[in-house]
This record gives structure tokens, sequence and C-alpha cells, in this order.
């Protein structure tokens, strides 16, 4: 029976409110409405014109576009990542639940996008009249899975058939038999046939057939310029047998298992991309009975060459490759190398003629090959990719084929690409700096460019038998894979490689420019990542268990290495050398955990900065100015057992803390500004401390509940200073055990101390009265609130008398404490002390301390109760009286500049160690003690023997007058 499609009908005056989309026909006006998000509208009366809209969801009439129907509600559920439930009310499709509900796999989406694609537009509500592209971008859909340049347009794509190209599905099992490798072999052959028919035919992405394929060496799979080949989680795998010969090796003797091959080869390639597939190189066909099969390491699985750019490895899985499970090589289409150069000492002009120079060298003509590229490099040549080139940049200056001379460029940097003019076909090079016409200057010509603009992402990269991935070329990206059990046979208990050099990611070989690893997980192996380069960026990645280094730069001009998490390494970060001046390594924002930072590499400038260490075993800046370690956080645990050191010049506004009980860290630095210390034995030490007497500066510190310790044991004397410093809880100890005549000294000046929990604020642990030491406080602030407090200074070596000089000078000293005024407790072992200097002090709750035989109320260096008999003076220099008596002096001026010394030489008299004496005006030093002869000293220069003594000749005598008499 025939059906009538009606709509709302009635009188214009019964119209009402029409839904979104539906119509009201006025049957007295013969006026027709349609509802609206804004009321009805009229759409037709009488000479209306009504037509299709270009809009989705609108009409145009009389040239006004009318929405007609709202399906946001739609495409904000699919752009919101639907689910299959919110998707039922619009489409019913088994497929459909399927793939969303399993979050889509790029692996299945484009063999299948077609049959959805159909399936969902015929399911699309009829009114609507949408094909799924008009509702939405499945890659939209899709974002937080795929990436859009990994989707397959359907329209240009292509799928291998397996039959057609005689590929065989199935890996066989060992022993392999030979009809297995000319299978595998075939398979290979296969695969390129159906690639280069793609590509000729214009199919920018080819699929295979999901399954799993035997590959072999030596033939490779090649890829294609402008094509993505979809492995459609596929598996290849090479079959290998190391004990008998393959039937396609060609080489004499017995050594099977070094024949070798790569499986994927990106070769002078643009634009191409590998994606969605695992990969298994022979490591695990191998059987290692021969022990040099340990040092195979030349078969990669995928390798990248020969200028390749633009170029993508993606979502794969890549395993057991004898050399690097992936390969980006330095290479350029073409090179020139070793080539005579026929040097001159000549510069060229402006208008490309040569004049003479002693500064610079100018090659001859060199022809630029065959005329096919537009650019080159020059790089470096052997096994180490050096040039010998002093300034590292050159001088290029082009001609014609008749050698008219066309244009130049200045200072071009090697590794980096250089434009060819057109109708350039031959250059000169002009080398800065240079001056030996013999000199080989070791570089490589590459017409075109290296490997650059690559991306290596995605993947899991693992059980290479050396390493994970090679990194080579210009501005190549790794990023966001996993790297693990690289050089590493924890998991499969293969033979290790012979050589240490096993890691994660090795730019050691392979030399560019500002290459980029980030994002990525290393673990597992025994060096994270080898870095040799032009420049390099190296960011968040986290990089654990590694048994030696997890960064180690070789020759760069620049690395930065920032916000990377570091756990559990032998060694986070190492320098080599430079080869480059002006290099710089800027290691900002990063993680370590445990392990040793060794920055000691020559010519760069390192700035560490910003970074958290995390229990280190030590951190060890080269000693140079050039070295800047400031901002960093040092923590140690509760937990920690060892004892750290950093061997750095300089610290600058860096914090220690130490958890738990109170440990030592050792400090071989000269100064440190503006640092705060909590809960620290800070053990202050010198590079050269065993040879050389030094000096350590702390300004504008922090110390809370600390020591500062300057101990000396078979070393020279050490001087420290504190200043302008803030001691909370926190005291001072010097020492000195076993070392004869060698002196610690610690000065303080301008501190303020808070003596809350301690009882002492200075601890000497010293058995040498010939190595004593000198401690001096002086404008100071010193507010002791314990009121256990014991005493100010603490002797440990009771046994041994005479073994500190101590002095405070213009000091407040403040009782604090709940305990009324006392007596200011000095010291616990009066014997141990050879003088108590305690001058111009302010005591604050505290009784002066009573007079006796050590204590010394005034300043030795500007007072003295007799002519001086120490020190250095200049002419006019004056020492006070510090007991000045009627008709007595106010003191001594000095007339004639030298060193003080009362103690006059005699014969046959025994002298120590250090003893300064004077002979007719002039001050020698004993420096090899015994018994004098008859004859006194007369050299003026270097030393000289006197019976058993030696003396060393230090200076002339100075000339003390009184001045200033004192009436009675």
């Amino acid at each position: 029976m025939n059906k009538k499609i009606l709509i709302k009908r009635g009188l214009r005056q019964d119209l009402p409110i029409l839904d979104v989309g539906e119509f009201g026909f006025c049957i007295d006006t013969t006026e027709l409405f349609i509802g609206s998000d804004s009321g009805n509208i009229l759409i037709s009366n009488k000479g209306d014109h009504i037509s299709p809209s270009s809009l989705n969801g609108h009409l145009n009439v009389n040239g006004i576009e009318i929405s007609i129907y709202d399906d946001s509600e739609l495409v904000d559920m699919i752009h919101t990542k639907i689910d299959p439930q919110a998707l039922e009310p619009y489409v019913k499709d088994e497929l459909l639940e399927h793939l969303l509900a399993a979050k889509v796999d790029i692996n299945d989406l484009e063999l299948l996008i077609g049959e959805f694609k159909d399936s969902l537009n015929n399911k699309s509500e009829k009114i609507h009249h949408h094909a799924i592209q008009d509702i939405t971008h499945l890659e939209d859909v899709l974002s937080s899975k795929i990436d859009k340049t990994d989707i397959m347009p359907v329209s240009n794509s292509y799928v291998i058939d397996l039959v057609t190209w005689g590929i065989t599905e199935g890996i066989p099992n060992k022993p392999y038999t030979q009809a297995d490798f000319e299978m595998a072999d075939t398979n290979i052959q296969g695969i390129n046939a159906a690639l280069v028919e793609a590509s000729l035919k214009g199919y920018t992405h080819v699929a295979m057939p999901k399954g799993s394929y035997a590959i072999c060496y030596p033939r490779t799979i090649e890829l294609h310029s402008h094509m993505t080949f979809h492995l459609n989680r596929s598996t290849f795998k090479v079959i290998y047998d190391s004990d008998q010969r393959s039937p396609f090796d060609q080489r004499s003797g017995n050594d099977f298992y070094n024949f070798i091959g790569n499986s994927f080869t990106f070769d002078h390639v643009t634009n191409s991309h590998l994606l969605g597939g695992t990969i298994i190189g022979c490591k695990a066909d191998r059987s290692f009975l021969s022990d040099n099969e340990r040092r195979q390491e030349q078969s990669y699985g995928v390798i990248l060459k020969r200028g390749s750019n633009h170029c993508s490895v993606k979502h794969c899985t890549i395993r057991d490759y004898m050399g690097d499970n992936i390969s980006i090589r330095s290479d350029a289409a073409r090179t020139l190398t070793e080539f005579n150069m026929n040097l001159t000492q000549h510069a060229v002009d402006n208008k490309g003629n040569l004049f003479h120079s002693t500064q610079n060298l100018t090659s001859r003509f060199i022809t630029i090959d065959n005329g096919q590229f537009n650019s080159f490099i020059i790089s470096g040549f052997g096994y180490v990719r050096h040039t010998s080139i002093n300034t590292k940049v050159v001088n290029i200056h082009f001609y014609s084929e008749k050698e008219d001379y066309i244009r130049s460029l200045f200072k071009r940097k090697v590794y980096t690409p250089i434009t060819i003019p057109i109708g350039a076909q031959k250059i000169r090079l002009e080398f800065l700096n240079e001056t030996n016409p013999a000199k080989n200057m070791n570089i490589t010509i590459g017409w075109g460019l290296i490997p650059c603009y690559n991306m290596v992402e995605h993947n899991e990269v693992y059980n290479g038998h050396r390493g994970g991935i090679t990194l080579g070329g210009n501005y190549n990206v790794i990023q966001h894979n996993i790297i693990r059990d690289n050089g590493f046979n924890f998991y499969d208990g293969k033979p290790l490689f012979f050589d240490s050099t096993r890691y994660g990611i090795n730019q050691e070989d392979f030399y560019g420019d500002h290459c980029v690893i980030r994002n990525n997980l290393i673990y597992n192996t025994n060096h994270g990542i080898l870095i040799g380069c032009y420049s390099i960026q190296i960011e968040h990645n986290h990089i654990y268990n590694v048994n030696s280094i997890a960064i180690n730069i070789y020759t760069t001009a620049y690395a930065g290495i920032s916000n990377n998490y570091i756990y559990n390494c032998k060694n986070t970060v190492g320098l080599m050398d430079a080869n480059f001046e002006n290099s710089h390594v800027y290691i900002r924002n990063n993680y370590f955990q445990g392990g040793t930072t060794q920055l000691v590499g020559n010519h760069y400038d390192v700035f560490v900065t910003g970074n958290s260490f995390i229990e280190p075993d030590n951190i060890i800046l080269k000693d140079s100015n050039r070295s800047v370690f400031r901002g960093n956080h040092i923590s140690y645990s509760s937990f920690y057992q060892g004892i750290s050191q950093l061997i750095v010049n300089k610290i600058e506004e860096c914090s220690f803390e130490m958890k738990g009980e109170q440990r030592e860290i050792i400090f071989q630095s000269y100064e440190h500004y503006r640092c705060y210390y909590k809960n620290i034995i800070i053990n202050s030490s010198t590079r050269q401390s065993r040879s050389l007497v030094e000096k350590v500066a702390f300004n504008h510190a922090t110390f809370e509940e600390c020591q500062i310790k300057n101990h000396i044991y078979n070393q020279k004397q050490r001087i420290v200073t504190v200043s302008n410093s803030s001691f909370i809880n926190s005291g001072l100890n010097i020492g000195n055990i076993n070392s004869e005549n060698e002196h610690p000294n610690i000065f303080v000046n301008k501190c303020d101390f808070k003596l809350v929990s301690i009882n002492q604020l200075l601890v000497t642990d010293i058995n040498r009265e010939k190595g004593f030491g000198i401690v001096e406080i002086k404008n100071s602030h010193i507010n002791i609130e314990n009121p256990t407090f014991q005493s100010l200074i603490r002797t440990n070596f009771t046994v041994v008398p005479s073994v500190l000089k101590v002095a405070f000078k213009h000091c407040t000293i403040k009782n604090s404490s709940a305990q009324p005024t006392i007596a200011l407790p000095l010291y616990n072992h009066q014997k141990s002390l050879i003088a108590f200097i305690f001058s111009n002090n302010d005591l604050i709750g505290f009784h002066p301390p009573n007079p006796e035989r050590l204590l010394i109320t005034y300043d030795p260096v500007t007072h003295s109760p007799v002519e001086p008999f120490s020190g250095s003076f200049q002419i006019t220099d004056i020492i006070y009286h510090a007991n000045p008596m009627p008709g007595g002096y106010v003191g001594w001026v000095c007339i004639k500049s030298g060193i003080a010394s009362q103690k006059e030489w005699h014969p046959n008299h025994s002298y120590e160690m250090n003893d300064i004496i004077f002979y007719q005006n002039q001050i020698y030093k004993c420096i090899k003690a015994g018994i004098s002869g008859d004859l006194g000293p007369r050299h003026d220069n270097g030393s000289s023997t006197d019976n058993t003594i030696i003396w060393e000749y230090i200076g002339t005598k100075a000339i003390f007058r009184p001045f200033g008499f004192i009436e009675k």
C-alpha cells in the first residue's frame, strides 16, 4: 500500500512552536515555517527561493543560511574519544564497537578502515546523508593512540599480495636448510619488487599482510622515498647459523659467524617511513662456540645512510642484532676523502684571485661531483671523524667550469650544510690560521647531505649485542623509545660483546650537528648514552640500572643535558676532552640518584646548575675557573653509609643536607659562596693538600647542626676562613694527626653563632706539638642558649700539651640560657693551649675570665710587651706596647722593612725545623734540623748548608726603634 509523508499543518493562528528542523504548513495562508533554535522561521511564501546549502545542517532561503538541524552533539562526542555506548544511539555497528572498545590499534585500522567507512556510511541517519569523513576525522578521535602521519589514506594504499610476489609466511625452526635460506631471500626480493611497483604507481602507503616472515643476510629490504611501509604488526626474523655456511655466503674461510647484513635500509631517500612491526636479528640463532664470535658487530636491523632525510622508524620492536638494532650513519650520497689538495700559502681576494698569505692556506680547484647536488658538507675522516682544521671553519670559493669566479662563502663550520650556487662546477677551500702546506686536514667532502631530520620514536629497542641505537647525522631525533638490555646479557645469557663500549645510544663514531635525544627510557646496559658530535641536546630521559656511565660526552662543541632522571648508575655524567675551542656543556635541572659525576675533560666551559644530587658518591669538576657549580641541591638519606666527595673549585648558592645521623662529606674546594649546610661534618680540604699550602673560604654561608672540620693528615697546612656567615648549633673542628710542622688554621670574621644544644664551640684533635693549630674568631656574635654549655674549647687529645693557639677578638659573647651570670667557661684542658688571646670582647651574662698565665688580654697583631720578634713589617709600621709604663715608650716603629726576629744565630747550637734566626741582619729559616757549625750563614738567595743544618734565606731583618716616651 502506498504511503504519503505528511507534515504538521493547520490554521495560521494555531501554529505551535516547532521543534528544530520540524516543518509547519499554514493551510489558510499557504505559508511554510520551520523550527529553529531562535523560533519558527518563515521559509516559503509565494516567490521565496529555497535551495540546498553547502553548510552542513542548513538551507539557503532567499540567500540566507538557515540552520535546520544541529549535529554538534554527535561531533562533540566523537571528538572526546566517544565510547561505543555513547555512539550507539547514532550508529550500531559491531566492528566499530570492537575497535573503539580496544582503543583502536593503528596496525588494524589501516586494513579495516575501508570496510569500516562503508559500514558507517550505510548506518548514518538518512536525514543527514553524511559519509564518515563528513562527520569527523578518525585521526582526531584516536589522537591518544596514533599519530596523524601514521594514518594510511585509503585512496592511496597498496597491500602487498603474497602470492603475486612469491612471499611465504612462516618462520622455520633450526636447523635451517638451504631451502629455508632460499625462501627467506625470496621473501626479501618479493617485498622489494612490490615496493618498487608501489612506488612506480604513485602509492604513498604500502601495507604488509599481518604475519611472520623469514629474512636472511646479505640482502636488505630497501625503503623508498615518499612512502610509508606499514608492517601491520608482522614479525620479520633473520634466520642464521654461525656454525654452517649460508648458501649466500661467498666468502672463503670457515668463520661463518662473520657473515653479515642489514635487514631494512633507508639509502639516500626522502620522506620514507617504517612502522608497526617486529624485526628480529641473528643473535638468538648464534652459537658463540668461537670466542671470536662475540667480537662481531657488523649487522644492523634498520640503517639510515647516505643523506636520507625526513624519514622515520616508529612503533616497532627491533632486537637481537649484533651491531645496533637501529643505526643512523653520518655518510653522504657521495664522498671525496683523502685527496691531494695541493695546499699553498695563499688567501683569496674578493674577485676569486689568489694572493700570498702567511696566515691562510688555499687548495687547488676541486671539481664538484657531477653537478646533481646543491649542497655539501665538510666532515672529518677516519674512525674518530676528527678534522685537523685549527679553527673548524673554512672559506669556500666557487668557480665555473672554466674557472671563472662566481662567489664565496666565509667561515663555514664543519658538519654544516654549504649551498652550491647555480653554475658552480669547481671550488677552492681556504683554511684560516694555517701555515703548513704539507698538513693533512683529515677532511671528507660529502656531496649532498648526511642523514638529517630523521626521527626514531615510539619503538622498543633491546638485546642488541653491542648496542641499541647509533646516532649520526644532523638534526636527527631519538625520542619516546624504550631502549633496554643492549650490550647486556641478562636477557638471553649470550656472551657479552668483547669491548666495554656497550650502550643504549652511541654517537662516538658518527659525528653530526644538533641531534636530540629526549623522553627515552634506557636501562640494563653498560653505558646509557655515548655522545661525540658537534652539538647535542639530551633531555627528559630516564636512565637507570647502568653498570658504567649514564651519559658520556666525547668531543663536542656544545652539549645541553637537562631534565633527565638518572638512577642507580655507577657514573651519571662524564666528560672527555674537547677538540674545539670554546666548547660548552650545560648540565641543568637533572635528578641524579647515586653514582659519580666526573666532568674533567679539557677545553670545556662546564655549567652544572639547578640539579638534584641524591646520595652522590663523588662530584668532580675540572680544576678550572671555567667550571661552574651553582644552585644545586645535594641530599643524603638516613640510610646513606658512604663518604661522599665533592671536588669543585667554587661552590655557589648550593644546599647540602644529611638526613638521620650526622655524617661527613669531603669538600676539595677553594670557595663556598652563599651555600646552606645541614647536619653535615664539612671536611674542608683542597685539590693539592698533600703538596701545597692552600686556602679555603666560606662566605655568606649558613651552617645548621654542622661542623666545619679542618683536619690534616700527612698533608700541608691549610687555612680555612669563614666570613659573614651564620652558625646554628654548629661549630668548628681543627685537627692534625701525625703531620709535623704543619699548622691547620681557622679564621672566623663577622659571623653569628647560635648555640642551643651543642656543648662546645671549638673541638680540637691534634697529636703534635710541632703541628699545633691556630684558631681566631673576631668581630662575631656568640649567643649561648644551652644551659649545659661546657666550654668554648674542648680538647680531645689531652695527653699532648701545647697544641693550640686560640684568639677571640672584638666579639660579643652573650649568655641567653636560663642560668644567672656565670664565669665564661673557656676550655676543658689548659695544658693543650699554647696561648689564649681574649681581647676587646663584650661579655653579656658572663663574668670576665680570671687572669692566668695563658690568658693574653691584648691583640698580638697590634700590641706586644717587647720589641716584635716575628712577622713581616714595612717601614712606618707601628706596634704598641701591651703594658705601657711611665718612663717607658708607647711602642715601636719600623724604620727598615723586613722580617722580625730576636733569635740570633750561634755556633754549635741545636735548631729545629722552621726556626727563624738572624745573622748579620739577614733572616734565615731552618728547613732541615740539626746542629750549627762554626760559621754562620751568609747567602742571600736559596739555601745553604751549615754543618748538619740547611738554612733557607727568606729576607732582611726588620729594624725597630721605640717611640713616644711616657713621662714619669
